[in-house]
């Protein structure tokens, strides 16, 4: 009877994971947090940069949610004292989707239990080029010729959620049709769209594969245009701002609240150039 029981429960746990997960997709959102209260577990949904309470999930099936995407990521589900990635692909139940996107699972430890993101990669055709991007023509027009420059930095920012990798993709594209004869090579952490004709790396920032070392062998590869995923620290901003001023056009973005913070970001490696 008990084993009648837990099998049913694991079935049950099964069913609302990916319920939660299709219906996410079905919204159209880029990230859906699961987060432990004192009264259960939350789960929110970023929809067009916004968090938005998705479902809530009672106390004694949080732990089997979390426990259920960790099995789905491939990794351990004994260890609960240290955060964790990693990532599966999810076929949506939606007839509509034909694509099964890329789910990447991350997990952390807090004082109420552990809390999980997923982050949904989708394969955006209709988001391309930078003329689909919803983007004003001036806007269009600007980034196209930054990327035209042989060389420079290209520093994207905003929040959560605004689009700053979708536009890096679109740059990216408008590079290889428009400029086919240039070597481009990406830095990701992780690779979140394959694209023919450009080299993508992905790094690993806590093991040996890091940016900083990438950076610094990449430079003797001959390249010349290179995109970091992201800069996060003040080592991977001072060798982007390196690489740009000797001769490459670098592409990264930062996630920031206001384009004010990225220069205030910015601003002490700048110094140490001078």
């Amino acid at each position: 009877m008990d084993n009648h029981g837990s099998t049913e429960a694991r079935h049950d746990v099964r069913a609302l994971v990916e319920g939660i997960l299709n219906r996410g997709l079905t919204s159209g959102a880029s990230d859906l947090h699961f987060e432990p209260t004192d009264r259960g577990m939350c789960v929110r949904a970023r929809v067009d940069g916004q968090l938005v309470d998705f479902e809530s999930i009672p106390d004694d099936l949080a732990e089997n949610v979390v426990s259920r995407l960790k099995i789905l990521a491939s990794l351990l589900t004994y260890r609960v004292d240290i955060p964790q990635e990693g990532s599966f692909r999810f076929s949506p139940s939606s007839p509509g989707d034909d694509e099964a996107p890329d789910l990447r699972v991350a997990t952390f430890p807090t004082i109420r239990g552990e809390r999980a993101v997923v982050r949904v990669f989708r394969a955006q055709a209709s988001l391309q080029l930078l003329d689909s991007l919803g983007l004003a023509e001036e806007q269009v027009a600007v980034l196209s010729r930054a990327v035209a420059r042989p060389v420079g930095l290209i520093v994207l920012s905003g929040p959560a959620g605004s689009g700053k990798t979708t536009t890096l993709y679109a740059l990216l594209r408008t590079l290889r049709d428009k400029h086919p004869q240039r070597s481009v090579i990406t830095l990701e952490d992780p690779v979140e769209q394959r694209i023919d004709g450009v080299t993508q790396i992905q790094v690993n920032p806590h093991g040996e594969l890091s940016y900083q070392r990438c950076m610094r062998s990449l430079l003797r590869q001959d390249p010349q245009v290179l995109l970091l995923g992201e800069v996060r620290d003040s080592q991977t901003a001072s060798l982007a701002i390196e690489a740009a001023l000797t001769g490459h056009l670098i592409l990264t973005s930062v996630h920031s609240g206001y384009p004010a913070e990225t220069i205030v970001r910015f601003h002490p490696v700048l110094q140490s150039f001078n």
